[in-house]
């Protein structure tokens, strides 16, 4: 069914399309009424569940614990370092640099200037009073 809607100049306007929007051309959510009524009847809910954690050292050692994200399947296995590239053991995995400790001739500083700059900038606009 249709909807009949006044516009702005008080003209009575057809919108066949009124019956499936919601409030302000929103498309409307039918799966989420579904699930209210759902909910409603006392459907069982399947709890969430921890995922277990690996306590073998030697699994540890030789596996990499969590990272495969089917539900079904063996761990990843590590391989040699050989069998990986040379520029994954020069990455940095410390704490984030200050502006200070960065070279100002590398991209890494100007990044991290422009994102100082625009968090500052940021700051000063939430507390003006217009």
């Amino acid at each position: 069914m249709a909807a009949l809607a006044r516009g702005i100049t008080g003209v009575v306007v057809w919108r066949p399309w009124q019956h499936w929007r919601g409030p302000r051309g929103f498309p409307l959510t039918p799966l989420a009424s579904a699930g209210a009524k759902a909910k409603a009847k006392g459907a069982a809910q399947e709890p969430l569940q921890r995922p277990e954690v690996c306590a073998d050292p030697a699994v540890l050692a030789t596996h990499a614990v969590g990272v495969n994200y089917r539900k079904e399947g063996a761990e990843v296995a590590l391989k040699d370092d050989a069998d990986y590239p040379e520029w994954l053991f020069q990455m940095y995995i410390g704490p984030p640099k200050k502006l200070e400790e960065l070279d100002p001739e590398t991209p890494e500083y100007w990044r991290l200037l422009q994102r100082l700059n625009t968090q500052h900038r940021n700051k000063l606009r939430k507390n003006r009073k217009f």
